[in-house]
């Protein structure tokens, strides 16, 4: 198939992978899908992977480190919280209206397990984490250039900042009205406005 030109068995399963997953869940895809759609044999599958639990933990440190690299690219050409809101939103919308994005990929896979079975949840935080990272590092070299002062902690400001993004998210999964995320971006400039204390 074209789309798989010069792919290595592995790499059509990650591939395969990466797109089921986002679009359907883990739960929702079985290997046997995974090996349809890639169009490897199961012997393929299995000489990669030994469970399909692995590759999820694999799918999960593909879009952890994808995402990083958007998120430190984005927040690296911005000079404060706010800006990167603008641009985040607009950036998220356009992918959206584009039919590029189905939310974001973490939230999607996390929602698509039983949280009581899902034994990925150190795997989730992880990823978590270094997001937040990012985004607290954005906050602190803006605080040292003077762009943005709050007496918030860093880390507070970068959580809050994900439970409005992932609250505008889950609203436009439910009703798929896009003024959700023009909200969430209302509402994150808001916040970031009223906890600033630059003059």
């Amino acid at each position: 198939m074209k789309e798989f030109k010069n792919l290595s068995v592995r790499e059509r399963i990650l591939k395969t992978t990466k797109e089921q997953f986002y679009l359907k869940g883990y739960d929702s895809t079985s290997i046997s899908d995974i090996i349809e759609s890639a169009s490897v044999s199961r012997a393929g599958f299995y000489g990669n992977f030994q469970s399909k639990e692995e590759l999820g933990k694999e799918y999960l440190d593909l879009w952890k480190l994808e995402i990083n690299q958007r998120f430190s690219r984005l927040t690296d050409s911005c000079s404060s919280p706010l800006q990167f809101t603008k641009l985040w939103y607009r950036f998220l919308i356009l992918g959206i209206r584009k039919g590029e994005s189905n939310g974001c990929p973490l939230s999607n896979f996390a929602a698509s397990r039983n949280i009581q079975q899902n034994s990925w949840l150190k795997y989730q935080q992880d990823a978590l984490n270094d997001w937040l990272d990012v985004m607290v590092r954005l906050i602190k070299r803006s605080e040292i250039e003077g762009t943005f002062c709050s007496e918030e902690k860093p880390e507070s400001i970068a959580r809050n900042f994900f439970l409005i993004y992932q609250g505008a998210l889950a609203m436009w999964k439910i009703d798929g009205e896009i003024a959700h995320l023009k909200e969430g971006r209302q509402l994150t400039e808001y916040y970031l406005k009223n906890i600033s204390i630059c003059r």
